[in-house]
């Protein structure tokens, strides 16, 4: 479970450690965050970066897909 409080901004290519409480003034990019409060704990790797950018396609793909099983079994 994360916490997200109203006007907190998590851009992309961001983690979020399960736990964390992100603070309505978090603005932040390309780190890990962890903690209650959310806090920097490291920076993400290019690598790590590619693999958030991979897994979101997959996940959207997915999705679409599921949407499209769906509207064919009615």
């Amino acid at each position: 479970m994360r916490i997200v409080l109203d006007e907190a901004v998590v851009p992309t290519h961001t983690i979020v450690a399960a736990g964390a409480l992100v603070h309505r003034e978090a603005n932040w990019s390309q780190f890990l965050y962890a903690g209650i409060p959310a806090k920097k704990t490291k920076p993400l790797t290019p690598q790590q970066i590619d693999m958030i950018r991979l897994g979101a396609a997959h996940y959207i793909e997915n999705g679409k897909a599921h949407r499209e099983s769906k509207i064919v079994e009615r």
